[in-house]
């Protein structure tokens, strides 16, 4: 139907856990669309570092980094938890600016992970 919401089907047992306050974009990578979805606050208040990757064509999670995964990146950098941070995709690249640390301080740096490579840098802006 056009014009309406259904509930995605997942299968596998391994998926994110509930929360809010995190971001979701899309990329599409040799013709197949991919969402990535980063951060966010967890049920307990706790802010989160980890990215997920949803494919669609599959209907499964994938955890890329952050939580229990921090030792598979190849460069080690991965933003710290945050939420209420803003993302966009770049030349199809994810760039993540700002939101609140798990410090609960606020942040202005920039981190962009870069799907192919599965690695995170962060970007030095300003002097």
């Amino acid at each position: 139907r056009k014009g309406s919401w259904k509930v995605a089907l997942t299968t596998g047992w391994v998926q994110p856990t509930a929360r809010h306050l995190h971001t979701t974009v899309l990329i599409i990578i040799e013709e197949q669309p991919i969402l990535f979805m980063f951060g966010g606050e967890l049920e307990d208040g706790s802010e989160t570092d980890e990215l997920w990757q949803y494919g669609t064509d599959h209907h499964s999670w994938r955890l890329m980094s952050g939580g229990r995964e921090k030792h598979q990146l190849k460069n080690k950098l991965i933003p710290p938890p945050m939420a209420l941070h803003s993302a966009t995709v770049v030349g199809g690249n994810i760039f993540v600016f700002g939101g609140r640390t798990h410090l609960r301080r606020h942040s202005n740096h920039v981190y962009v992970y870069n799907p192919t490579l599965s690695s995170w840098d962060r970007i030095k802006v300003g002097p």
